[in-house]
């Protein structure tokens, strides 16, 4: 079990989409990091004032982003648009959107969900699709498992993952925006006789153990200076 008592983490989570129901969960894989984190989110359905608006956040900023936060059109919480554009036109506009995410210094991250059935080409359709996680992928997105959108979920509540997917998505987030940083090893504990020098001290004595810079001394004397550079770095050698 993780302690409460970790390094503070304070970080923004935004979205567009209700990220209360996976804040409890990023918190809890923090935790497992050791950080004792506070997470700022913003109000439902506001990401577009908050990126026109804030250069960016004091706090380290994560970024969900989901199709409809670079073309409107696209969310299902909104009614069928008058007038339908045809998908590059859409896809230009999605470029701005990107152009002005990229700027921010922030950990970004692509949840690529169906986009609600603008066109009755299915091949346009698809062509709105690939191309926005092209563009998700062009501007260094993480990019999501689909599979863990849940419609029923962002259409009832404004979450779109299900409880079942919580845990997962919030794995992959912190996973990506906190990797795990290699181990520094602070002490060698080391064996004496056959490691360092060839033979056995206390039956063959002083004189007839080996550790010169030739013939079967000679790895011993390899292993000796690996040790003696480890302990001018400060390792501790016992």
């Amino acid at each position: 079990m993780a302690s409460n008592d970790g390094e503070p983490c304070p970080l923004s989570f935004i979205s567009s989409a209700n990220t209360e129901p996976l804040n409890l969960y990023l918190k809890a894989e923090l935790a497992l990091k050791n950080y004792k984190a506070t997470i700022k989110s913003i109000d439902f359905g506001t990401l577009a004032q908050y990126i026109y608006n804030k250069k960016g956040s004091d706090s380290r900023e994560i970024l969900l982003l989901m199709p409809w936060d670079f073309i409107p059109e696209c969310d299902w919480r909104l009614g069928h648009p008058d007038v339908i554009l045809d998908p590059l036109t859409l896809l230009k506009q999605a470029e701005k959107i990107k152009n002005i995410l990229i700027k921010r210094n922030s950990n970004l991250f692509f949840l690529p969900s169906p986009v609600k059935p603008l066109f009755l080409d299915k091949n346009q359709q698809r062509l709105l699709q690939t191309g926005l996680l092209e563009i998700a992928l062009g501007m260094g997105c993480n990019i999501l498992d689909q599979r863990n959108f849940s419609l029923s979920s962002y259409l009832s509540i404004g979450s779109p993952f299900n409880g079942e997917a919580l845990g997962e998505v919030s794995h992959a987030i912190i996973d990506h925006s906190f990797p795990k940083s290699e181990e520094i090893y602070k002490i060698v504990v080391s064996d004496l006789d056959n490691v360092m020098w060839a033979g056995v001290i206390g039956e063959d004595g002083e004189s007839k153990i080996r550790c010169n810079p030739e013939g079967v001394g000679y790895p011993h004397f390899i292993y000796q200076n690996i040790l003696k550079k480890l302990q001018q770095s400060g390792v501790l050698l016992s």
